[in-house]
This record gives C-alpha cells, structure tokens and sequence, in this order.
C-alpha cells in the first residue's frame, strides 16, 4: 500500500492518499499468513546466546518506551487527545516522553519489530497490539 506517484503535485497526492485511505477503510489489505518461526532448541549454543542478547536489547527498549510513555503520570495532560494518546518517543538523556502531533508512531511502528523478535503469541506483542486497539482513532 505503499504510493509513488513522481510526476504529480501536491494536491493530487493528498487526493491519491484519501482515495486509498477510502478502499482501505471499505477492503483492507490481505493478511499473510505468518511465517514459522524456527525452533530456538537447533540453533547452536552461539547463535542461541546471540538470539537472546537480540531479544534481551529489545525486551529492554520496549519496556523502557511503555514505562515512561505509555504509563507514566507525568504530564498527563499532554498525553490526552480525546482519548489516551501516549507519548511518540523517549528520550534517552533525560528520560522523558516527547509528543509530535500526538500519532504515537513509534507505539505502531513497534509492532512488527515485537512480532518478530517475540512471536504474535508474546505477551510484548499484545501489550502493543492492546494499547494500539484502544486507540480513539
């Protein structure tokens, strides 16, 4: 569902984009069906220890992004928009959420990395796929 459209203006992308927003809202794109994940138990020892610290990193930088930016009390009236909007990114340094109009774009863009790291079956993945359901979109 991806657009180019180099040879047009402005205006006829926004057009394109609200006519493809029209047929995804009435035929949304296909599902795949989701792709086997191999056995952790055949990988070698060093490719298992590697698979973990992979997972390990993830674990972290998820948990870290829904502690401060997903569930923090902190500035509260900033984060609602109708409905619970959380924060779009987590600054390292400071430890604090940041907004940039309120589309949490790295809550949707985790979803596949959490997929992939932990399987849709994961309690990481739900989480996300949770929070984004109850989004007042």
């Amino acid at each position: 569902w991806i657009l180019h459209l180099p040879n047009h203006n402005y205006l006829e992308l926004l057009s394109s984009l609200r006519n493809v927003g029209k047929q995804l809202a009435t035929s949304p794109p296909p599902i795949f069906p989701p792709l086997k994940r191999p056995s952790i138990e055949s990988l070698s020892r060093e490719r298992k220890d590697r698979f973990e610290q992979v997972q390990d990193a993830t674990r972290h930088a998820w948990r870290g992004y829904a502690d401060v930016c997903l569930y923090s009390k902190k500035d509260q009236q900033s984060k609602y928009l109708g409905n619970h909007i959380p924060f779009d990114d987590l600054s390292p340094v400071s430890g604090r959420g940041h907004d940039w109009l309120y589309h949490a774009a790295t809550l949707y863009d985790s979803l596949d990395t959490l997929a992939i790291a932990f399987g849709v079956d994961s309690e990481e993945f739900n989480q996300a796929l949770q929070i984004v359901l109850k989004r007042d979109l």
